[in-house]
């Protein structure tokens, strides 16, 4: 059991990291700095613009790796275990995973909770804001102990929580005035581990935030300051030479009229800006190209030749692949830690044993596919080649050892039909 000073120096470490992780949040949501520190002018436009890149580059990322299910192969060719983890995750696992990576990577890093929903291995995503997790010192920063925060509900300002430690224990406290913790009880939860794990966007936990801050403030409020020049062009003021309104009335007549009549020898004009737009506009796509760097990111509104190469497309594409390969990697340590929990779970409900490290992750990339490329490469590759690791290739198939069963067992129904035919004698009568 954690003891009561040790979860309020627990506690106290989560309001740090609670404020430091904010300004994360914000960004994602469109709340940026600009709108809280752009310097107001009096009489002036002051519109603030804010262009949410960091939230646009975390959708990409995601969309491109990780929008196709992941694919699970035995490496024992025991097809069954695929069968039961296709079963127990399929109504949850893809947006989960898509959430999860979404988190880690707005905010560096995120947590993963394993537990059980009417007897059936689940899991829920947590984030820095909400939870705190205490890891030891040892090589592989081993968690000791996870405090979750919530509120007891939306109409509730009582904030609760759950301390998670290994060996099934959950201690359940209330938040009080000054942040001391009443104890409410304990429970347990299915597992031997602490079922919250770290899931790290990268090696770093490092947020592309952290990168791309400056820049993306520095763009807002370059745009904002050539939208509110642009605002104030309509302000130009009336220029009179050699005559002048007698009052506001003239002004007004003038306006509704659409005429001025001048005396000999007198001039009307406007008094307008000069504005220097070529320097806003260069300054702007430069923090732009900037920006799209720094992320690993391409513009796809970029006009591209006509003639353009397969090899010079997937040249430009060879920074963002390798940072979703990066997001691929740190999903597939998570989902070994997940199958490891799951394993133990179905060991203790079912008697099943089995060594989760025999099932292998398969991710494919969300780009156009040339299907007949691959129908090609799998005629060439099937006498060399297990079956279901070439139905993988493709990215329509979300279980390939399911989709090999399906195969065998149509070929098996048009071999028994083409039997029952044969069978049939032409003066036989029909029915």
């Amino acid at each position: 059991m954690a003891t009561q000073d040790l979860l309020e120096q627990c506690l106290k470490a989560f309001r740090e990291q609670q404020a430091k992780y904010q300004v994360y949040k914000n960004y994602y949501e469109g709340k940026h700095d600009i709108l809280k520190n752009y310097k107001f002018s009096e009489s002036r436009a002051n519109m603030k613009i804010v262009v949410n890149w960091f939230k646009k580059f975390l959708h990409d990322e995601l969309a491109y790796s990780l929008n196709n299910p992941v694919n699970y192969i035995d490496k024992t060719g025991n097809g069954k275990y695929i069968d039961r983890i296709d079963t127990d995750f399929s109504t949850w696992e893809k947006v989960h995973n898509h959430k999860l990576m979404l988190k880690a990577s707005t905010f560096g890093h995120a947590y993963e909770l394993r537990y059980l929903k009417d007897g059936v291995f689940s899991a829920g995503v947590l984030t820095p804001l909400n939870t705190f997790v205490l890891e030891g010192n040892d090589v592989d920063k081993t968690v000791q102990l996870a405090m979750h925060f919530y509120k007891e509900n939306q109409f509730s300002d009582k904030e609760k929580v759950d301390v998670y430690l290994p060996n099934k224990i959950v201690q359940h406290y209330e938040v009080e005035e000054g942040d001391k913790l009443k104890n409410l009880g304990h429970s347990e939860h299915a597992f031997l581990t602490v079922p919250v794990k770290v899931v790290e966007a990268n090696l770093e936990r490092i947020s592309m935030l952290d990168d791309l801050k400056p820049l993306i403030d520095s763009y807002n409020e370059t745009l904002s300051n050539m939208v509110n020049e642009l605002s104030d062009f309509r302000m130009a003021l009336l220029k009179l030479v050699g005559t002048k309104f007698e009052g506001e009335d003239d002004v007004a007549l003038m306006i509704k009229q659409g005429v001025i009549q001048l005396n000999t020898g007198s001039d009307v004009d406007y008094i307008i800006k000069n504005l220097p737009d070529q320097f806003a506009n260069s300054t702007l796509k430069e923090i732009k190209e900037n920006i799209y760097k720094q992320a690993s990111q391409i513009d796809t509104n970029e006009k591209m030749q006509s003639n353009t190469s397969g090899s010079a497309l997937q040249g430009r594409l060879i920074t963002l692949t390798n940072k979703c390969a990066t997001i691929h990697t740190m999903l597939e340590q998570c989902i070994k830690s997940r199958l490891k929990d799951y394993f133990y779970f179905l060991n203790v409900s079912d008697g099943i044993v089995y060594d989760y490290r025999f099932i292998k992750q398969k991710f494919t990339m969300n780009v156009p596919t040339d299907i007949l490329m691959l129908a090609d490469a799998f005629s060439k590759l099937k006498d060399g080649f297990a079956l279901t690791t070439l139905y993988s290739l493709f990215p329509f198939v979300e279980n390939p050892q399911m989709e090999y069963k399906k195969f065998l067992k149509e070929r098996e129904d048009m071999m028994g039909n083409e039997e029952d035919l044969d069978a049939i004698k032409v003066d036989d009568p029909v029915a």
